[in-house]
């Protein structure tokens, strides 16, 4: 099973972490959910003014995950703001609740 597969293999690979990566994985012609083209008031910006503000009027790509031991020991909300994969084993070890979700081609979640 590809999930089994995944969890067994996921602590003996490096994590890989982007952040603030200036781009899109979506085609500059999607019409549909692309992060470039929201067609809000902060396209304007560019399309009027020509301002560009990266990360507030582009998108801005963010992945991988990784802890950082000494970032969050300086805040007590580390894990508010940033994200954490957990193997279902960690979470069902800990009596913390959790349910399963298959994201098939094509869908967004």
């Amino acid at each position: 099973d590809l999930e089994r597969k995944y969890w067994k293999t996921r602590p003996y690979d490096s994590p890989v972490y982007g952040a603030d990566v200036s781009g899109s994985l979506f085609d500059e012609n999607s019409k549909q959910w692309n992060l470039g083209h929201l067609g809000t008031f902060q396209d304007l910006l560019e399309q009027e003014y020509g301002v560009v503000i990266e990360g507030v009027n582009t998108p801005y790509l963010y992945f991988g995950m990784e802890l950082f031991p000494g970032t969050s020991r300086g805040c007590e909300a580390f894990l508010w703001h940033k994200v954490a994969l957990n193997s279902p084993t960690v979470l069902k070890d800990n009596g913390i609740p959790f349910s399963r979700v298959t994201q098939e081609a094509g869908k967004f979640m």
